[in-house]
């Protein structure tokens, strides 16, 4: 059986510095943040002038479980375009170590993610036992993906319950395609702490503008002002600052602008390590 359809949302909170590195355990995290900015570039040039943020970390667990679904070229492009395989030596074991960190003192870390297979897909035994070294336990799941509107509300649910209630909305309507039969979802939210912590009572009340607003429409939000030394530059640079964010993703664009071909074509998909 070939799964003709794979859904990939990210629900983002993060976005990390640039780098370079080489496929070694010590080096994943740099190679996540690699992946993360060649990611962002080809989402970037597809959407022009808007804002985009993603979280390199939730693109990268998407991709690695498909790494851990999939056979033949689609998995060689999933493997050029993160910049290594989940099957390298210490890779698993870098990335658990990195979820870690991102969690440490100071720091909230809430992270849903998981491979939702359609019932009556038969898996292979070993995809169970590879998954959970990859992604961590309770990372596999059966759903219901023919009835679309009712898997959106068990992904919503679950992303909800993982997350401490901090992820209201992953799946949008509509989202969960009739026909699909394997969904990867990842969710996160990341809070962290100032580095120079912001003075409440230098928030006031500013003139906001909403796109199509002629400039009076007299509408306020309560925005922060400080003035700082603050480093910048154009990606690319060693540069980087965090930030919160809600947002939903649909990544097959900008990860076929990165070579990842075979994974969306049904009659060149190879998910025989799944199934």
């Amino acid at each position: 059986m070939r799964v003709t359809l794979v859904t990939l949302l990210a629900l983002v909170a993060l976005v990390a510095s640039a780098g370079s590195g080489t496929p070694e355990p010590t080096q994943v995290a740099q190679l996540v943040t690699d992946f993360g900015l060649r990611l962002f570039r080809a989402a970037l040039a597809a959407r022009g002038d808007t804002n985009v943020v993603f979280a390199p970390y939730g693109a990268t667990s998407v991709l690695v479980a498909l790494q851990v679904a999939t056979a033949g070229r689609g998995r060689r492009q999933l493997e050029v375009a993160t910049g290594f395989s989940i099957d390298g030596p210490g890779v698993s074991a870098e990335l658990r170590g990195l979820r870690r960190a991102l969690g440490g003192p100071g720091h909230t870390l809430e992270v849903a993610q998981g491979v939702f297979v359609a019932r009556g897909v038969a898996l292979r035994g070993g995809f169970v036992t590879r998954l959970a070294r990859a992604l961590g336990p309770r990372s596999l799941a059966r759903l219901d993906l023919a009835n679309g509107e009712g898997a959106r509300r068990v992904l919503n649910a679950w992303a909800r319950a993982r997350t401490r209630g901090l992820v209201a909305g992953l799946v949008a309507p509509g989202a969960v395609a009739p026909g699909a039969r394997l969904l990867v979802a990842s969710a996160e939210f990341f809070g962290g702490s100032w580095a120079v912590p912001f003075p409440p009572r230098a928030t006031r009340a500013r003139p906001f503008l909403r796109p199509g607003d002629s400039g009076d429409s007299g509408d306020t939000a309560p925005m922060m002002e400080v003035t700082l030394r603050l480093r910048c530059g154009e990606p690319g640079d060693t540069w980087g600052h965090l930030f919160s964010l809600e947002t939903s993703w649909d990544l097959r664009g900008p990860l076929k602008a990165l070579g990842v071909l075979d994974l969306f074509d049904p009659e060149r998909a190879d998910f025989s390590p799944l199934t």
